[in-house]
């Protein structure tokens, strides 16, 4: 759980200004040998989070060791991004006082 809380600024409020956010996650992994030069490696992460709810993250590499000096590498994955309570809550505080106003 990620508790958090933020104060009222002078240009900008993040609204709700407490908010508390779950966080749930997992990652599983295989490595498949091919041959004896040539393995897979597979796996995802799971999560699951207040602001978009349930994620994937899969992931693939494919090494080539053709000697033992050499090693040829290729990996696939894809990411996210969870968004941040500035993303989601960011209120500007702006104010237009009109030329020749006065505060007295």
């Amino acid at each position: 759980m990620i508790d958090s809380q933020y104060g009222v600024g002078f240009d900008f409020t993040i609204v709700p200004n407490r908010r508390l956010d779950r966080l749930f996650s997992a990652f599983l992994q295989d490595e498949l040998k091919l041959t004896n030069s040539l393995s897979l490696t597979i796996g995802s992460k799971f999560e699951h989070n207040d602001f978009t709810g349930f994620e994937f993250e899969p992931s693939a590499q494919l090494v080539w060791t053709p000697t033992g000096s050499q090693t040829l590498w290729l990996s696939a994955s894809r990411a996210i991004r969870e968004p941040s309570p500035i993303d989601v809550g960011l209120q500007d505080d702006a104010a237009i006082v009109p030329m020749g106003s006065s505060f007295g």
